[in-house]
């Protein structure tokens, strides 16, 4: 079940059992594009394919979006190999822009690379 919050984020919580284990949010939709942030209190790959379905028919299908965005630390590997086996393209780096002055990367998802089809 989603909740909307107040500055128009939508978050879903990912459960094991009764056990919320992750939360999967999307924000700063700007009518071309969605963000998608997610975190998780346990490694391992809790980001099914189940979950990609219902985020992929959210993010394209409920709002209209043509790209998903998603941001990740540099030093962050398996959330960046996560994006990457899902299907996300890595678009660049941007430089400094963690909150330690790190660096960041950007990744996306564009409609057209729907693997449902």
């Amino acid at each position: 079940m989603g909740h909307r919050l107040p500055d128009n984020t939508v978050s879903h919580g990912v459960y094991d059992g009764a056990d919320l284990i992750a939360v999967v949010a999307f924000s700063n939709f700007t009518g071309i594009e969605i963000e998608l942030s997610a975190a998780a209190d346990r490694p391992g790959r809790w980001f099914t394919r189940a979950l990609y379905r219902a985020m992929h028919g959210y993010a394209f299908r409920f709002t209209g979006a043509r790209r998903v965005i998603a941001r990740t630390d540099s030093s962050n590997q398996s959330a960046r190999k996560a994006l990457e086996r899902i299907g996300f393209t890595h678009e660049g780096t941007l430089r400094e822009a963690a909150r330690n002055g790190g660096d960041r990367e950007l990744y996306s998802l564009l409609v057209t690379d729907n693997v449902f089809r």
